[in-house]
């Protein structure tokens, strides 16, 4: 079987596996790394395949995670960011912090993890599913206050974890072939400041292309061909590519009116990156190292849940806020979004060795969330409905 094969064979077992997921109430993403887990485990398919989805992963990884954050910048509209109320970030803010904290403390004090690798995985703890957050919200059907206020806050949550993730990743690349700490310092801000600033230019220069040329050329090509060569060129250079992407989806979001028809265009083939995306990565789990990391995925998992709930309780107290429940506030906000694989298999490129046990502490930490996030969502939301409906009778009788 020769790689083209490979990746058609991937393509169309992710289309049927995330049909068949759904209906069995299996998160799709779960199903997804499900999928790459098992045939790792199938001696026949994982010794046929094996060398191919190896020489694969690299690239779809770069090209997806790319892409997820160019969309992400797409995403940050002169709406939104009008839209976004200083209580909403106070709260984001103080339970992303908490998180993090959490996290940081138990990987550095009890799993004995080096100092910028402990900050560095405390970062993939911060983020929240908005797709299972707003699926469930809307499901249970509570008041459009509550989800607007739910919506706002995983947003900003997402982008507080990429600005976490950005800062830091740097420094612990950097700190891989150097140990001088001021040297150190320069060099990552220095590779932080060249993706920024190549990330406005090739943001300006895709607005003006499109603005020029989509009504003459087809758009597929158009966008893909740029993003395409956007990458090509922060890698070439060794930058951040996803901060490249990410600032110049952002300057085109709000410098651009075209902005619907590259967002369309996108879902084009995004979700196919998406599920190769989690297929080849749950394929490069090692399923036997959870025997050696289970009680290190247990202790990060509990100090998630513990820097969520906290944070989100600490948020609301210092708000005074009487209308939102702190604890189911804060069980809302357990799901864990994907980016926090992005991020882990970003990393793991650059990690060796410990790449891969990080990669799977990520990877197993993230199903659990996926399983356990939902149901505990809705539970919560059942529970903030019921105490709505029951706060509405009251002022009703009054």
């Amino acid at each position: 079987m020769n790689i083209i094969a490979v990746l058609g064979a991937l393509v169309l077992l992710s289309l049927f596996s995330g049909y068949y997921f759904t209906r069995i109430r299996l998160p799709r993403i779960t199903g997804y790394i499900i999928v790459g887990i098992f045939l790792s485990m199938i001696p026949p398919i994982s010794t046929i395949i094996s060398p191919h989805i190896s020489k694969i992963t690299y690239y779809v990884n770069e090209v997806a995670i790319s892409i997820l954050l160019f969309e992400f910048g797409l995403e940050i509209t002169r709406t939104h960011l009008q839209k976004f109320r200083s209580k909403v970030i106070f709260v984001a803010i103080v339970q992303s912090l908490t998180t993090f904290l959490a996290v940081f403390l138990t990987a550095f004090y009890i799993l004995k993890m080096p100092l910028l690798l402990s900050m560095l995985v405390s970062t993939f703890a911060i983020p929240t599913a908005p797709d299972i957050v707003m699926f469930v919200v809307r499901e249970v059907k509570v008041t459009e206050n509550y989800i607007s206020f739910l919506e706002e806050l995983v947003l900003f949550d997402d982008f507080i974890s990429e600005f976490a993730f950005f800062l830091i990743f740097p420094l612990f690349k950097h700190s891989l072939v150097s140990s001088n700490i001021y040297a150190l310092l320069l060099e990552s801000s220095f590779e932080i400041f060249l993706s920024v600033l190549l990330g406005l230019v090739m943001g300006i220069t895709f607005t003006l292309l499109i603005k020029k040329f989509c009504a003459k050329f087809p758009s597929f090509p158009l966008i893909t061909g740029f993003l395409l060569l956007e990458i090509g060129i922060s890698l070439s250079l060794n930058l951040h590519s996803i901060i490249v992407l990410l600032i110049s989806g952002t300057v085109f979001s709000l410098s651009s009116t075209h902005r619907k028809l590259v967002h369309d265009t996108l879902k084009e083939y995004d979700v196919m990156l998406f599920v190769l995306f989690l297929i080849v990565n749950g394929f490069a789990i090692n399923v036997k190292e959870f025997n050696v990391t289970y009680i290190s995925i247990f202790v990060l998992i509990v100090a998630r849940i513990f820097g969520k709930l906290t944070g989100a309780y600490a948020g609301m107290s210092i708000l005074k806020n009487s209308v939102f429940s702190k604890l189911n506030l804060g069980i809302a906000l357990l799901p864990q979004s994907s980016i926090s694989i992005y991020f882990a298999a970003h990393a793991k490129e650059y990690m060796g060795t410990i790449g891969t046990h990080i990669f799977t502490l990520t990877m197993f930490g993230m199903i659990f969330f996926e399983l356990a996030g939902a149901p505990l969502l809705r539970y919560a939301l059942t529970k903030e409905k019921a105490k709505q409906t029951e706060l509405a009778g009251k002022q009703q009788q009054l």
